[in-house]
């Protein structure tokens, strides 16, 4: 009864062997075709005449040019405060911080769509 378990196992840790081994070797084969078309599309990706990089790189830099204004509104609006007695003063800064509320939620939208544009790209 012990031969037979003892048989069964090793069998049993042969053929596990070798389908570790089969499969290491098709993993090896298979990382090697994606090693490959992985720099064919880096370089397709990344080659100025033919590649998307340029418009890709020009897209995005106008959408961080457009979060760095929303984020320039938004530091001025932060920098309000009502602090004055003078309720003239304070009029004014509130129509200021409507104003800068308004121009961030225009900016914003628009950030959304280029955004979106940059995405596609």
């Amino acid at each position: 009864m012990r031969q037979k378990h003892l048989i069964f196992g090793i069998v049993f840790l042969v053929l596990l062997c070798s389908f570790v081994a089969l499969v290491a070797i098709s993993q090896q084969k298979t990382l090697g075709q994606l090693v490959k078309e992985m720099n064919d599309a880096r370089n397709k990706l990344y080659t100025p005449p033919d590649g998307a990089w340029p418009v890709y790189s020009d897209a995005f830099d106008v959408l961080e040019g457009m979060i760095d204004d929303v984020k320039d509104d938004l530091k001025a609006l932060y920098g309000i405060k009502i602090d004055s007695t003078s309720q003239i003063d304070a009029a004014v800064k509130v129509k200021k911080s409507v104003t800068l509320s308004e121009e961030i939620k225009t900016a914003l939208a628009a950030v959304e769509t280029k955004r979106e544009e940059v995405e596609d790209l």
